[in-house]
């Protein structure tokens, strides 16, 4: 059977993008302080992009049915427009805000290619649009995974996700947060953050599917409710930053996730977190040049605190709706861009070289949909 594509872990990416929005809406307009420890949604991300990456690649690049190359213009062809969409947005929004083209041409030159400004200071290493500095790293992961650790053994992956942990809990004693990698002076730090997120979603997938049929099916939603709620008594209950930042990436999400992944999902619930999963992508990679824009509008009128409330609560809404427009839109040009077809899925044995490695599905169900080539973020 061909790698599945589990939709409640479409409704886990929906959820985080959602909390990413509001932690950027937090530092554009104020709001609560509940939002300020949303960062950790991108910890999720990374482990759910690993999680989903050993089903969809694991197999096909072991038995050399999708090659390096075609596994790289795959996920530059998934990655790039959204991203390319973000860049003229942010360029749009800093031309109206007359800001001089000392920072703008060579911020659209460098981001362009997916490179940092490292000379600017404190200020984010992705200026158009911060969230860039994720996409460029899990970028970087992928390439990392092409290259050697699809087919690696279990073994040797608990000790490249055991080494990536210990680096990363260091990064966040050192830096006070796991809030790292937007800014040129934690880029750094955030490399063990993406290595550990990535590769912990390997290892957990690779692991999760030999135990699925022993899992839970029922308690999916909860799993997804779970996840926000955290982050939410992180901020309320003002838990010290370090040790809850530490509890909730190494001791929370990779069960969630696991028991996420498990869940059978009624119809409704269904189709409600495919599209969220869809709107995910598209919504992480607009929302900030989207939201500066906004800013640059409403910036010289006085709106008080109701009408503040008021203005950005539509702007959010229209924010996630122009985001599902281009999500749509972007995957009819993708599906039509698409001219070779699929391997079969009889073409897959049931084992890959890998002592250890990647195992065909065995389980089908509902709430699962074939998941493509270059379509798993």
């Amino acid at each position: 059977m061909a790698a599945m594509r589990r939709t409640g872990l479409d409704g886990l990416r929906g959820v985080g993008a959602i909390l990413v929005l509001l932690l950027h809406l937090h530092f554009e307009a104020g709001g609560l302080d509940v939002f300020k420890r949303f960062y950790l949604a991108v910890d999720l991300f990374f482990i759910l992009s690993g999680f989903v990456f050993s089903g969809a690649y694991d197999g096909k690049l072991s038995l050399a049915l999708i090659g390096k190359l075609a596994f790289l213009r795959d996920r530059l062809r998934r990655l790039f427009p959204a991203i390319a969409v973000g860049l003229i947005l942010g360029a749009f929004n800093f031309e109206w805000r007359g800001v001089s083209n000392d920072v703008l041409i060579p911020a659209q030159a460098f981001q362009s290619v997916m490179l940092p400004m490292f000379w600017i200071g404190t200020g984010p290493a992705f200026p158009l649009n911060s969230p860039q500095w994720s996409l460029v790293y899990e970028l970087l992961a992928n390439i990392v995974y092409a290259g050697t650790i699809h087919s690696m053994t279990r073994i040797a992956l608990v000790l490249v996700v055991a080494l990536s942990a210990l680096l990363y809990l260091m990064a966040i004693v050192w830096t006070g947060s796991a809030d790292v990698g937007s800014t040129p002076g934690t880029m750094i730090p955030a490399i063990p953050r993406v290595m550990y997120g990535f590769f912990a979603g390997l290892l957990l997938r690779r692991i999760w599917h030999r135990n699925v049929g022993a899992t839970p099916r029922r308690f999916g939603l909860a799993a997804i409710a779970i996840f926000p709620l955290a982050l939410v008594l992180l901020g309320l209950f003002r838990v010290p930053v370090v040790a809850g930042d530490a509890c909730i990436v190494f001791l929370l999400f990779p069960p969630v996730i696991w028991i996420t992944a498990s869940a059978e999902l009624a119809p409704r619930s269904t189709r409600i977190v495919t599209e969220m999963g869809d709107l995910s992508y598209p919504l992480y990679a607009t929302h900030v040049p989207l939201l500066g824009i906004a800013g640059t509008v409403f910036r010289p009128f006085h709106l008080g605190r109701m009408g503040s409330i008021s203005v950005w609560s539509v702007t959010t809404v229209l924010i996630v709706g122009i985001a599902w427009l281009f999500g749509r839109a972007e995957k009819a040009i993708r599906r039509r861009m698409r001219r070779v077809p699929q391997p079969a899925a009889a073409q897959l044995p049931q084992s890959s070289p890998a002592r250890g490695g990647w195992r065909a599905q065995r389980d089908g169900g509902g709430g699962r949909r074939p998941v493509r080539v270059g379509d798993v973020r």
